[in-house]
């Protein structure tokens, strides 16, 4: 069975931007096992799209970042795959050699930062995975729950985000919660 592990820093916009890659892996390699390692709480909106969670600011990934180490074993085995696909920033390519422990490893680095100015989000994300043969992914994050037993007449929204600038304006928010 394919190993995948998928790497992902960043916030809950961040994680739900992942997503639809973490569909299109699984889309293309239907018998895969999927790792996602991101931040905690916000990695458990992936729980339907991966095979397994790791917290990425957990201790014992700690020497991932740190320059002349290695990893621990149990992390080590943990993140062992066939195909790493990672959004971290990696200029010195150290993340690379830490993770890419045998000559069947592929490692592809995606971009850690996007330019929200040029194209959407998740297909900058899905660039790397071009290299594999997945020319489409379906840029619509799906979140998955459990429903209630009875349904709850409560919404809630989040309008805001770690830049202004990418922040839908307050009018465009007033004009859809009328509407809903």
């Amino acid at each position: 069975m394919l190993q995948i592990v998928v790497l992902r820093g960043g916030a809950l916009g961040d994680i739900v931007l992942t997503l639809p890659i973490l569909q299109g892996l699984r889309d293309f390699y239907p018998d895969c096992f999927v790792t996602f390692v991101a931040p905690y709480p916000q990695a458990i909106l992936a729980c339907y799209h991966a095979d397994g969670l790791v917290d990425l600011n957990s201790a014992r990934l700690l020497d991932l970042f740190k320059p002349g180490t290695s990893l621990q074993d149990e992390a080590s085995e943990r993140l062992r795959a066939d195909l790493i696909v990672s959004y971290l920033s990696d200029p010195d390519r150290m993340i690379e050699a830490k993770l890419t422990l045998s000559d069947t490893t592929r490692f592809l680095q995606g971009p850690f930062k996007l330019d929200l100015e040029r194209r959407p989000a998740v297909e900058q994300l899905a660039q790397p995975l071009a290299l594999l043969g997945i020319t489409s992914i379906n840029p619509v994050a799906r979140l998955t729950s459990s429903l209630p037993a009875r349904p709850m007449n409560r919404l809630a929204i989040h309008p805001g985000s770690g830049s202004r600038n990418k922040n839908w304006p307050v009018g465009h928010w007033a004009e859809l919660l009328g509407q809903l």
